[in-house]
């Protein structure tokens, strides 16, 4: 039976500390010396331990919060430094980063999502509290890096917070390799997944959103590796049946997300023809473009028209405005096109 004071070691992690508090539902508050903060543990998580003390010195322990503070003053949070990755690569990965408050403890987490991986990738994710959308967000992740998404209260985990994840793989063939994942947070799985992640120096809450993929065989092209590899399921209700045709699965994994409508990219032969006449021309590529994306079920797609005195971009405005499928579009600035893009989002 553990009690304030207790030794304890972290069944998962190998860390050691000891019991500052007992909380409700078989959690526990445990004061890891060798990282100094403090972080709440299944009972079921946690071994005892007798007359063990840590690279640092005996263990410390702490009748109360009073005594807690002399022993630990609250120290400021310090920057996190950018970590290179040199390990075994694991995929994309859903991590929690412990915030500390002026008291040492934690209270909110910030969220991270990690590609560890050599590919590129477009990604949504969502969070569900008390089954209900608290926000969503897209990101595009590079290879080999990390994003922050957003921050969760501590206090939301007791509240089913469940996080839906959708993934595109960026390739020069435009999106491919759709997945869904969901991951539910449950407060005794989410204390026994403590570990460093890649890219981040300090010990975080990790999950594996989607594992490497098996590289290719050898000889195998990468449309042909797409369609193996392809998830195939039927769609659950009334919009995934609008939105995904399952008689399209290669299309979508093929499908170019942008369209570049400058004259010079366009396939067709513009000479002779006056301004009036190459806009047509650029507009019924546009809407064959944007006709192709809803009747596939692209999310969405970079329409490419350039700045010029903004005629084609206002036109493009005028006709997604009207258009039934379209959910938002916008024009700011984007790493990779600047000003002359606009995103349309179904």
């Amino acid at each position: 039976m553990l009690s304030i004071g207790s030794k304890v070691k972290l069944k998962f992690t190998g860390d050691r500390g000891k019991v500052t508090e007992l909380l409700p539902e078989g959690m526990i508050n445990v004061y890891l010396v060798d990282d100094d903060m403090e972080i709440p543990v299944h009972e079921d998580d946690l071994i005892p331990l007798e007359n063990v003390s840590s690279a640092h010195g005996k263990v410390l322990s702490y009748p109360d919060k009073k005594a807690k503070k002399a022993f630990a003053p609250p120290q400021p949070l310090q920057a996190k430094k950018e970590v290179k990755f040199e390990g075994e690569s694991q995929g994309l990965q859903l991590v929690f980063e412990p915030v500390l408050n002026d008291e040492n403890t934690t209270d909110r987490y910030l969220i991270w999502l990690i590609n560890d991986t050599e590919e590129e990738y477009i990604f949504n994710l969502l969070l569900k509290v008390k089954g209900e959308k608290d926000w969503d967000q897209n990101a595009k992740l590079d290879k080999m890096s990390k994003t922050e998404m957003g921050t969760m209260p501590f206090d939301q985990l007791n509240d089913n917070p469940v996080f839906e994840l959708q993934k595109w793989r960026i390739t020069s063939m435009g999106t491919q390799d759709f997945q869904k994942n969901s991951i539910k947070i449950k407060p005794k799985t989410f204390f026994g997944k403590l570990r460093t992640a890649p890219f981040i120096d300090v010990p975080v809450h990790w999950f594996l959103a989607f594992p490497k993929k098996k590289k290719a065989a050898q000889g195998e092209d990468l449309r042909s590796y797409t369609k193996r590899n392809a998830s195939v399921r039927l769609p659950r209700n009334e919009e995934e049946r609008r939105r995904f045709n399952l008689n399209d699965i290669s299309e979508f994994a093929s499908f170019e997300i942008e369209i570049d409508l400058h004259v010079g990219a366009l396939e067709t032969d513009t000479t002779g023809m006056d301004a009036a006449q190459i806009i047509r021309v650029q507009m019924e590529y546009f809407d064959g473009f944007i006709e192709n994306a809803v009747r596939i079920g692209v999310p969405r797609v970079f329409v490419i028209h350039g700045l010029g005195k903004g005629k084609l971009r206002d036109l493009i405005a005028t006709r997604l405005v009207n258009h039934p499928d379209v959910k938002t579009f916008r024009n700011e600035y984007h790493p990779r096109y600047g000003w002359g893009a606009t995103e349309v989002e179904f």
